[in-house]
């Protein structure tokens, strides 16, 4: 059968367009088919790697919350067959198909007289079940098995490939969401020229039906969401690379790292969109009150619940109706996960971050992210010395700087399971003040650091953080001309921040903090555009000394950078 570039699944499951009576999870299955599809003319340079592909939508979207099972290949032929006639491919075009084809195909068999009067026959008699479905299967073109399968209520998943290229631009591709400013900032910390790299651009989306019995038995399919999402992957060119993923490593070009990178950080934001769908958000009442704040749930490993999940808390009330109608009073983060697959008592712990105190019964229900922090801070150095004697056209000593700074951190949390821990890449950008300079004198410090950092909660929404990195510092001057001195030194920083909880993802955070940085272990002075590369031993330039920050921590809900993502491979439920 003929390859594609897109992946279709069909979740056949409970549909509810609410919670259950006690606010439980119902497990959906999910049958999926082998094929994908891109549209017509979207590979430019680079094809996807199918199993590699494949890997990523098991790894990601085919969560342990569902069950699996095979659609039917009658169900799907005429899809098949028609897809491969489209030229161009958007949301609202296959929409439309998957509804022409899929969709009847579906509605044609579960609409059929003899099966919405036996729809409950199996719940009443198996053996009567059993020979109804040989007998009518046959007749339909299924088996038996098949014909169970589409007896459920079932969902239509669709993630589709607009764009898959190569090239070397560092353009964005129409990137979302507060990973747009994480990625132009990382990237523009890097002198690279463009052509030193590989970059690997996928554009799509993911549309998402539904397949709803109504109580007299009639299906119909509805639309649950349709959202797009785009994704990036670079690598210096004409290098080999490692890609990790868990205890999985490949050896490739730089073009197919690139491709590997933007492959599963596109996967992993089709999987965050899944768990945005009311219906697929694992929910659960409260079943224990905990001192202090903190609650007891009866989902856990075996849904793919992690460390660090928050969720929200919902009050359920009666209308005069007698409807359920649910308020929200609160958030929680999971601090410890219960492996249920055994012992369905051994409950997830969770402390609450907003909102009152509640009680047993009060549900709660999964607010989904990434496992990412973007960090966004200015704030201001002193004690840094750069003395005048040493650069040219500056005329008094550098001794403070106004500071910005940039973190995007990765929550290590569902590894270590060691809640509020991440792993960060933090970028600065420093403008020296108060010295007395030539009037064409410019000049600007940078640095780059890989850090840890780890947070404490007290009261839900306060934090007090510990962060301690390992990184480049740098300076450059300039005289409005050809004429510029360069030069870096290593550092090392520690610092703690206080963090106040604004909403479930957004906090405001100040802090304060020491660096200490080598003399420089490299130079580079360029005049009339000779340069000349040295070793600065005898400098008394120091980059480091006391630094205050102030700014906002976001939890990301997408991301299509990949940076840290070899970790992902390595969470446990």
């Amino acid at each position: 059968m003929k390859r594609f570039t897109l992946c279709l699944l069909l979740v056949l499951g409970t549909v509810s367009t609410g919670f259950t009576q006690h606010g439980e999870y119902v497990r959906k299955s999910i049958s999926s088919v082998e094929s994908v599809w891109v549209q017509s003319g979207a590979k430019r340079g680079i094809r996807l790697d199918y199993p590699f592909f494949e890997k990523m939508m098991a790894s990601y979207v085919e969560m342990p919350r569902f069950d699996y099972n095979e659609l039917p290949e009658p169900v799907l032929r005429d899809f098949r067959q028609r897809i491969g006639e489209v030229r161009d491919i958007d949301r609202e075009t296959l929409a439309e198909l998957l509804q022409e084809t899929v969709g009847k195909a579906i509605l044609d068999i579960l609409n059929d007289p003899e099966v919405m009067e036996n729809r409950g026959l199996a719940l009443r008699d198996e053996s009567a079940w059993q020979t109804f479905a040989a007998t009518k299967a046959r007749s339909v073109g299924l088996t038996a098995e098949e014909l169970e399968v589409l007896m459920n209520s079932s969902y239509i998943y669709l993630p589709y490939i607009q764009n898959i290229r190569v090239d070397d631009s560092r353009s964005l591709a129409g990137a979302n969401d507060a990973s747009r400013i994480a990625r132009s900032l990382i990237r523009s910390a890097s002198d690279d020229d463009d052509s030193n790299h590989h970059y690997v651009y996928i554009e799509g989306g993911i549309v998402w039906y539904a397949v709803n019995v109504s109580p007299q038995g009639e299906v119909s399919i509805s639309q649950l969401l349709s959202v797009a999402a785009d994704a990036y992957g670079s690598a210096e060119r004409g290098k080999s690379h490692t890609f990790r993923f868990g205890n999985d490593r490949w050896e490739l070009d730089s073009r197919k790292y690139a491709l590997y990178e933007a492959t599963q950080a596109w996967v992993r934001q089709l999987a965050l969109e899944t768990q945005q769908i009311s219906e697929f958000q694992l929910r659960a009442s409260i079943v224990e009150v905990l001192p202090p704040r903190k609650y007891s749930f009866g989902i856990g490993q075996a849904e793919g619940v992690y460390v660090d999940d928050i969720y929200e808390l919902l009050e359920v009330r009666l209308t005069p109706d007698g409807d359920e109608t649910f308020r929200s009073v609160g958030y929680t983060r999971i601090t410890n996960v219960g492996d249920n697959t055994r012992d369905p008592f051994n409950y997830s712990t969770a402390a609450q971050l907003l909102g009152r105190r509640q009680g047993i019964g009060v549900v709660a229900r999964e607010y989904p992210r990434i496992g990412y922090d973007l960090r966004l801070t200015a704030g201001f150095s002193e004690e840094i010395f750069i003395p005048a004697t040493e650069i040219p056209l500056l005329f008094t000593d550098i001794t403070q700087s106004v500071n910005f700074d940039l973190s995007y951190a990765y929550n290590l949390a569902p590894i270590t399971g060691t809640s509020q821990s991440f792993l960060s890449m933090d970028i600065g950008f420093g403008i020296p003040v108060d010295f007395e300079a030539h009037e064409d004198f410019s000049a600007f410090l940078a640095n780059v650091y890989l850090g840890y950092n780890k947070k404490y909660t007290f009261g839900g929404r306060h934090n007090i953080g510990f962060r301690l990195g390992a990184g480049i510092e740098g300076f450059r001057s300039s005289d409005g001309s050809d004429n510029s001195l360069s030069l870096f030194s290593g550092g090392g920083r520690a610092g703690m921040d206080y963090e106040f909880l604004l909403g479930p993802a957004l906090s405001f955070t100040m802090g304060a903090g020491y660096k200490f940085t080598s003399n420089p272990f490299w130079a580079s002075l360029e005049v009339d555009g000779e340069t000349m590369d040295f070793i600065a031993e005898d400098s008394e330039i120091f980059l480091g000394g006391v630094f205050y920050s102030v700014g906002f921590n976001y939890s990301l809900r997408n991301a299509g950078l990949n940076l840290f993502g070899f970790l992902d491979g390595m969470r446990q439920y």
